[in-house]
């Protein structure tokens, strides 16, 4: 009997031990391996509070400036000539303009705006460009000229009319002090189409030095007319 009841016991402690380290494996599995939930939220997070980003119902980093718009500056040019000479060309390298509360803005092409000889311009007027700016008030215009492309060229007999046979065939070379410069007026409205013409004053801004070869230019530009 005694035999029996060890054989017994010693097979009911096992059971026990086998039991308790069925529990102790179960326990130790759940507490190392996560959940999918939470390998979910770590692969998608990114960081808290990002889940409406995705589908671009946030607009804080889309936004759209509604208050400019679009406008076009037609700028056009006449003279008031002089009788001095035969011919006074100017190149003019760019024309910049300066919007209110915004850096001046280059309106010329890379091959610069053109030359004109402004005797050419009495009683008539040629278009600069059409420039695409924004709309709004500008505080100015502003025009560039190169003095290596200007140049003069002289009457034969400065009493006589321009006639055929009456003007020198070489260039006189133009000296320009001032090349950069302010053109007089405004400030002035930009909207969806907007013309403005300035008056190159030919005979105020010419003067000549010495025996009348040497030939200077300090001009006088200014604003003569504005259709908003």
């Amino acid at each position: 009997m005694n035999k029996t009841f060890n054989t017994t016991l010693v097979l009911f402690i096992l059971c026990l031990v086998v039991a308790l380290g069925a529990l102790v494996f179960t326990a130790c599995s759940d507490s190392s391996s996560p959940t999918e939930p939470v390998a979910d939220n770590t692969a998608a997070g990114g960081g808290t509070g990002d889940s409406g980003s995705s589908d671009g119902s946030d607009d804080s980093d889309d936004t759209t400036d509604t208050d400019v718009t679009g406008g076009s500056l037609q700028i056009s040019m006449t003279d008031a000539p002089t009788e001095e000479i035969c011919q006074l060309v100017v190149f003019i390298e760019d024309l910049r303009v300066k919007k209110d509360g915004s850096p001046a803005q280059i309106l010329g092409a890379v091959n610069g705006i053109g030359a004109y000889d402004l005797l050419q311009l009495q009683d008539t007027q040629v278009i600069l460009g059409n420039f695409d700016v924004e709309a709004g008030l500008y505080q100015f215009i502003e025009m560039l000229l190169d003095e290596s492309q200007s140049y003069v060229i002289e009457k034969i007999d400065p009493t006589s009319d321009i006639i055929l046979g009456n003007c020198e065939e070489d260039e006189s070379p133009l000296k320009i002090p001032s090349a950069k410069f302010k053109i007089n007026g405004g400030p002035f409205e930009v909207d969806e189409h907007t013309e403005v013409l300035i008056d190159f004053d030919a005979k105020n801004s010419l003067k000549s030095t010495g025996n009348g070869k040497t030939w200077q230019l300090k001009p006088d530009v200014s604003i003569a007319q504005y259709d908003p």
